[in-house]
């Protein structure tokens, strides 16, 4: 069995995961925004979802 170890978040978008039978994710997985507390609640408040997309982390990343 081979081991992989991937760095690189777009790098794991890229990759072929059928030829394995397992895969672990570490990491810090949380989904975050950048926004304060009081901006997120009041847009979900809003069903303002585009507006939360834009501020999401790991799009930016991207």
């Amino acid at each position: 069995m081979k081991t992989v170890l991937i760095f690189s978040f777009k790098a794991i978008l890229q990759f072929e995961f059928q030829i394995f039978r397992r895969i672990l994710w570490l990491g810090d997985l949380n989904y975050r925004l950048s926004l304060s507390y009081e901006e997120t609640c009041d847009l979900i408040s809003k069903n303002a979802w585009p507006k939360l997309l834009e501020s999401d982390q790991v799009i930016k990343l991207l």
